[in-house]
């Protein structure tokens, strides 16, 4: 007897040979305390009759089947048969997505068959305060407005929210619900908004589905007898996505119900501004009474909800005549003069201050702390160095989401003190429930730097600087980001944007500053109209300020005092070049890694993504066995076996995020939940329609053991790459009971997971994606995600407005021997929109930021070969020279963030041009834009232009010689000379339509490239695939030369909706690598040949299609790709090609010259008296680099003492030396 299982989660409906096993749709669950039907039928087409049994065999949390669970089924020949089971849910419920597994165990003839199928079915629960609403209004408890004091309402949890469709009745939340309700989609948060400043808002967004309708949030309020009683705040909108229309307005109203009285409105205004509107409503004739505040956000009498997203910016009601805080801008000028004096090396006695000195190498430099009215929170922290003074007016900190000023809290002292041999400030507050709350600051000298230490008896909700007294020309931050003059932008922590927990400010008048965090930032807030530069934080902390000539200087004075080591597995991965393969079959992938051997690639490490047993994050985290989509285990085995006895790191990407709900263990007790009460959510898998959910940090250590020695006993590899961990922020979370988890905790769940992995592993380096900071000690390292700026928002493109900008080693000055970053960023990601060829990871713009940084190499899946073994052979050495060592100085030449020099504590210097412009050095050598020169020892690494305007690409390390010519007829892998268009497009009729691809082809391309044609959804910035028409072209690419049409048929699939699909097309191999193409790029390989419009009748049936051309390609820049004209030879001094070739010594008087695979025929001039002390004889010989294929003949001549050799590409050439 045969048993056949089909072991399939990923659907509703699995088919085994002729059986089919479906669970029918199950609609939204309203009543999950009620049964719940849920049809299952199945199906047989076969000739011969089933039998069997049909069980519920899997439900989560407190779900159960009513009545049996399991049922038989007989079904005849070309029949089918249904059954219905009932389950129930009990009290443990979310208005949230639900697995149903149902399996099938039956018997076909001698045969057993096993079938397994999973229904994801969507609960609607009115749950407790995040689900529930109410009819009437539920009782609101009161707020003291104090007298002569203030009321914030931004924060106030005892708030209820109401909501309506129009001219219907008002249906309420619970008093403190906060977030999206399920239904109406009204949405009412408390956030920090940037206008035209940052404020703190209450964020609102009316009701919209399936019907439009108001929000309102109400505030009993108790108010003083005092007078006058004012009630302020600022309203506006958000901007609109570039796909979105503008919002028509939002009505914002303010209502007082006081008794029975009617509600009275006291204003409204209907306004689209994006900017803030002050305005402000006298409530003194409710003095001493206790009423309503309702404000209200109506979409306006257009009822029109598109793009209302509104705010109510810092609802505040003032009563009498509070205390005001109105910090001064500048220090007292007396305090400044007395600071001044530390200049000479005088230390003044200051009233009311504390002075600081610190240790400089050669200068005096010290902290002036001077208290305030109000401590250090209208105090001064004044820097003091031969630059001038750069000032600082103390901390802004918040208690449980208050301000300690302007707020429900009120000031009652502030004592010094010292202890431990530390001036000590202890601040004393109460709120208007006579709540007393501590908040306690002591500071110090450490080294070049001054430790600020906050502590608190409630939660410390935010810890930042406060205002400088001077605006910065240029900040720093990230990976790194220097940035001139930037307008007002806010960076969120986390791997694609504030990737380090230090910043740096340089001011015109005094010296730069780093402001460093030890605990997760939350963000870096820069507002120069406001003079503020603020990294901000949470909880109790120590911040690190580090005054400096320059902010790169803090820097590297700041790495001694960085609180974070090393993890175990650093010296492991640091210098190594990262294969970061994402698509492939596994034998593909073995095969490539054997070629790179070949060449002599060792130094390096292999990370690959795309393996899971359901496909790329999908399941999770059911991710063992391998994919056998992508081929056997035993191919997966095979990468193991190339790698390992090189000494080769190998690994796979695991996730630890996303929690799909089909998976074996899901359970929202496994989950983490917002603060209202809701399930968080996760990736959304457009490709699967899937929603995934957020782990709970501290749930997901089993499954990550369970995993790993899964993968460990299946494949034995020695690396780890787990995904989102340094990319996202270490997130604050409510468990399913409500209780507050923070960010700290994520942080030690997130590294403990990383420690475990390597110790299970064998000391084997772990990876993550992106790489902030915070993880540094658990993790060794990540890809660097260096991310583009821009004045324009766009996919991967961080939007900032400022005068200039270019990366610098900001990250690696204080990091590169405690943390591993690998490359640049993945292709897409560092092009932002650019191209591939000029900006990505195969550019000389990509190779200049990883050599400016000294980081680790790193290739894609699209270089195996000529790219990887370019950058492997011109860089690897001086990687590896600078792994583990420490940057010793920075210097922007000449003030010119475009020019850069960087000093290694191993001599290394390195000169990289950043800029759109050549630049010429002292010793006369001209960087061309990315150009670098870099020399360490008797080694250097130079891409310049010539006099001549030849380029020219050259090392000389301990493995070898490069020479590149960078000749403009490039390897046939970087580039395939055709460009495509579109001709003769028909309409068939019925969504389906016709046309021709034509291949413009001045050469021919690689043998073995597909074509892809890829109808995309409709978007700014496309992004996911619709449908697509791959093919083979009618001519192999090895033969393309002039036009090559192919005919393609397509139609519009009836679940694509879209009204425009742009049409991307573009070349690339069978393990998924693409290959660049001429023509109208969107950034990366693809050419946007079109756009396909369709047009649909009110059924949503396709009337008509029709073909739009592509918007006009934009202009080019200065920037383009630097290569010489074919043939050229360009002269290193040592040797003379037109092609690229690696020269070596393999043994004693014998050499190995290594052409890069894919070039043309070229020749290689050795000019052996300047490579060989001294030589009576040569000669020459040659491998075919394929095995077991015929070597080439060789052609060479020796005259005038250079040896001219005739290079074939396909060849390995061997030169023996007689001495």
């Amino acid at each position: 007897m045969a048993i056949q299982s089909l072991f399939a989660w990923n659907g509703h409906e699995q088919r085994v040979g002729d059986l089919t096993l479906l669970i029918e749709e199950i609609p939204d669950v309203t009543a999950p305390a009620e049964p719940t039907s849920a049809v299952v039928t199945l199906s047989n087409a076969g000739a011969t009759p089933v039998s069997g049994e049909l069980r519920v065999h899997k439900l989560v949390d407190d779900w159960r089947v009513v009545g049996p669970a399991t049922q038989r089924v007989e079904v005849a020949a070309g029949e089918s048969a249904s059954v219905t089971f009932q389950i129930v849910s009990g009290s443990f419920v979310f208005s949230a997505l639900y697995p149903l597994h149902v399996q099938a165990d039956l018997r076909l003839g001698d045969e057993a068959v096993v079938i397994d199928a999973v229904r994801i079915f969507a609960v609607n629960v009115k749950r407790g305060i995040a689900e529930e609403t109410l009819a009437a209004p539920p009782e609101l408890p009161a707020i003291i407005a104090p007298a002569d004091g203030r009321l914030r309402l931004h924060g106030q949890m005892n708030v209820r929210v109401g909501w309506n469709y129009y001219d219907q009745p008002l249906q309420y939340k619970p008093v403190g619900w906060l977030g999206s309700d399920s239904v109406s989609r009204a949405h009412v948060s408390y956030g920090r908004t940037s206008r035209d400043d940052t404020r703190y808002s209450i964020n609102i967004h009316p009701t919209w589905q399936p019907g439009g309708g108001t929000v309102l949030c109400d505030y009993r309020v108790k108010l003083p007898a005092t007078t006058p009683i004012l009630f302020s705040f600022a309203n506006a909108l958000r901007d609109s996505s570039p796909t979105e229309p503008l919002s028509d307005g939002v009505d914002f109203r303010v209502w007082v119900l006081d008794g029975d009285a009617e509600p009275a409105m006291l204003f409204n205004t209907f306004t689209a501004s994006k900017t803030w509107l002050p305005a402000e409503v006298n409530l003194s004739a409710y003095a001493g009474k206790e009423v309503i505040l309702r404000l209200e956000s109506h979409p306006g009498p257009n009822r029109d909800t598109q793009v209302d997203g509104c705010y109510w910016a810092e609802p505040t009601i003032t009563a009498g005549k509070p205390s005001v805080f109105a910090p001064a801008s500048e220090p007292p000028a007396a305090l400044k003069l007395a600071a001044a004096r530390l200049q000479d090396r005088v230390v003044p006695a200051i009233p009311r201050a504390t002075v600081l000195p610190l240790v400089a190498t050669n200068d005096m430099r010290a902290v002036v702390i001077a208290v305030g009215d109000y401590g250090l929170l209208d105090g001064w922290f004044l820097f003091v160095g031969p630059e001038g003074i750069s000032a600082c007016r103390g901390l802004e900190l918040e208690l449980n989401g208050e301000p300690l000023t302007d707020s429900n809290w009120r000031f009652l002292r502030c004592e010094t003190f010292e202890a431990g041999g530390r001036p000590q400030w202890l601040h004393s507050f109460v709120d208007a429930d006579g709540r007393e709350a501590n908040v306690r600051v002591g500071c110090w000298a450490d080294a070049a730097g001054m430790r600020v230490k906050i502590e608190a008896t409630e939660q410390l909700s935010l810890v930042r600087p406060g205002p400088w007294h001077e605006q910065a020309h240029t900040v720093f931050y990230g990976h790194g980001y220097a940035i001139r003059n930037p307008k007002p932008f806010r960076a969120g922590f986390g791997g694609h944007n504030l990737a380090s927990s230090h910043v740096g400010m340089e001011f015109p008048g005094g010296p730069a500053v780093l402001i460093a965090v030890d605990n997760p930032p939350l963000y870096f807030d820069v507002d120069p109209s406001k003079r503020v530069y603020a990294l901000a934080t949470r909880e109790s902390c120590v911040m690190t300020f580090v005054p400096a000539p320059t902010a790169m200087a803090a820097a590297l004075a700041y790495r001694p005092l960085y609180d974070k080591k090393p993890a175990a597995a650093v010296g492991k991965l640091a210098g190594r070049m990262l294969f970061d393969i994402w698509g492939g079959r596994y034998r593909d992938i073995a095969d490539n890694m054997r070629e790179m051997l070949r060449y002599g690639v060792t130094d390096a490490i292999l990370t690959i993504h795309n393996w899971q047993r359901w496909g790329y994050d999908y399941r999770l985290p059911d991710i063992w066995p391998p994919n056998s989509d992508k081929g056997s285990l035993d191919d997966l085995k095979e990468v193991g076996r190339v790698c390992d006895p090189a000494g080769i790191p190998w690994g796979l990407h695991d996730n630890y995020i996303d929690f799909y709900p089909d998976a074996d263990d899901f359970s929202y007790r496994k989950i983490y939940f917002s603060k209202s009460g809701e399930p968080v959510k996760a990736w959304y898998n457009r490709g699967r329609d899937a929603s995934s959910y957020k782990w709970r940090p501290d749930q997901i250590m089993p499954y990550v053991q369970r995993n790993l020695r899964l993968v460990k006993e299946g494949l034995g590899t020695t690396h780890c790459f787990i995904d989102v961990f340094t990319s996202a922020t270490c997130t604050d979370w409510y468990d399913h009971e409500g209780i507050y988890h923070s960010g700290l905790e994520t942080r030690r769940h997130w590294g403990e997971a990383f420690a475990w992995i390597r110790d299970h592993l064998g000391d084997a380096p772990t990876t993550s994606e992106a790489g902030h900071d915070q993880l540094i000690g658990y993790l060794d390292g990540a890809d660097c995600q260096w991310m583009t700026l821009s004045s324009t928002p766009g996919r991967f493109l961080i939007k900032i407005d400022c005068d200039e900008w270019n990366r610098v080693p900001w990250y690696s000055a204080v990091n590169h021997s405690n943390f591993v970053l690998m490359g640049a960023g993945y292709s897409s990601r560092y092009e932002g929109q650019r191209t591939r060829l000029l900006h990505g990871i195969v550019s000389d713009d990509y190779l200049s930021a990883e050599l400016l940084a000294g980081h680790c190499l790193m290739v894609d899946a699209g270089c195996w070969g000529y790219n990887a073994l370019r950058k492997y052979y011109l860089a690897q050495d001086f990687i590896r020279h600078v792994a583990l060592r420490h940057i010793s100085r920075h210097e922007f030449v000449g003030g010119n963030i475009h020019r850069q020099y960087v000093e290694w504590d191993n001599g290394a210097r390195v000169w990289v041009n950043r800029g759109e412009d050549d630049w010429l050095l002292e010793d006369g050598r001209c960087l061309p834009p990315f150009g670098f020169a870099i020399s360490y020892g008797a080694n250097l690494l130079t891409l310049e232009k010539l006099p001549a305007g030849i380029f020219r690409e050259h090392s000389r390390g301990p493995s070898g010689w490069f020479f590149n010519a960078r000749p403009s007829a490039i390897s046939r892998q970087e580039l395939v000379p055709a460009s495509p268009s579109i001709e003769d497009f028909v309409d068939l009729g019925e969504g389906r339509f016709s046309w021709t691809l034509r291949w413009d082809a001045k050469g021919p391309g690689p043998a073995g490239l597909r074509t892809f044609v890829h109808y995309m959804e409709d978007k700014n910035q496309p992004l996911n695939i619709r449908f697509q028409a791959d093919h083979n072209s009618s001519v192999p690419l090895e033969q393309w030369q002039g036009v090559i049409r192919d005919k393609i048929v397509s139609v519009v699939p009836a679940s694509c909706t879209d009204a425009r699909f742009p049409i991307y097309v573009g070349l690339y191999a069978s393990s998924l690598n693409r290959v660049p193409t001429e023509g109208r790029q969107t950034g990366g390989t693809s050419v946007w040949i079109g756009t396909l419009r369709v047009s649909r009748a009110a059924d949503g049936a396709v009337t008509a299609v029709k073909l739009d051309p592509p918007p006009p390609a934009p202009e080019p820049g200065k920037i383009t790709l630097q290569r010489n004209p074919a043939g050229t030879m360009v002269d290193f001094e040592l040797a003379a090609t037109d092609g690229v070739f690696r020269l070596c010594e393999t043994s004693m008087n014998v050499w190995e010259l290594t052409p890069l695979p894919g070039q043309r025929p070229f020749t290689a001039r050795l000019h052996l008296n300047k490579l060989f002390a001294r030589w009576d004889g040569i000669s020459v010989s040659a491998e075919a680099r394929e095995a077991g294929a015929e070597a080439p003949a060789v052609e060479y001549d020796v005259e005038d003492r250079d040896m001219v050799l005739a290079i074939d590409p396909e060849a390995v050439f061997k030169i023996v030396l007689r001495r």
